[in-house]
């Protein structure tokens, strides 16, 4: 069977791309050793094959990307969901994916508010040899990053997919 691979270098503004065929998207170039390409607007679909995102994506301009990764069949993607998310709004469509990567986030959140509201109610006190103020500055930047990753992805409850 036919395949395409997309690779990007490069400050990339905006990028579109359909397929029909199982789709890679990767690094190439200069950007395999700087880690990732600069992108400031994805939208990537495939119908009819797996759609494969070998690359973490980093925006161009900060607070205003967005990213679409969305296949009629699987999606692989090798960025967590939170790194995503704290960079761009966030589609992503596949067949493999499911509801409980979003509540698996929901749920690391609650945690992370608990222990840091527990830490602040009994070891809060500078004089207190249990204080640690790296710690609860630490728990305060997890919750930050979730919450604003939670607050950029979008889960679709649908079965197919046009281009």
């Amino acid at each position: 069977m036919r395949s395409l691979k997309l690779s990007l270098t490069g400050n990339l503004y905006e990028v579109s791309m359909r397929s029909k065929v199982p789709t890679t998207l990767a690094v190439e170039g200069e950007n395999r050793s700087r880690g990732s390409p600069f992108l400031q607007h994805g939208d990537f679909r495939v119908t009819g094959g797996d759609l494969s995102a070998q690359v973490s994506f980093s925006p161009v301009f900060s607070g205003s990307g967005t990213l679409v990764l969305a296949t009629d069949q699987n999606l692989y993607h090798s960025t967590s969901l939170t790194d995503l998310a704290s960079t761009y709004q966030v589609l992503l469509m596949g067949n493999n994916l499911e509801s409980s990567e979003i509540s698996n986030l929901n749920n690391q959140l609650n945690n992370l508010r608990y222990e840091y509201t527990s830490y602040n109610n009994n070891y809060n006190d500078p004089n207190s040899n249990l204080y640690d103020p790296t710690y609860i500055s630490n728990l305060s930047t997890q919750i930050t990053k979730l919450e604003s990753a939670l607050n950029n992805l979008y889960a679709l409850d649908a079965t197919s997919l046009a281009a």
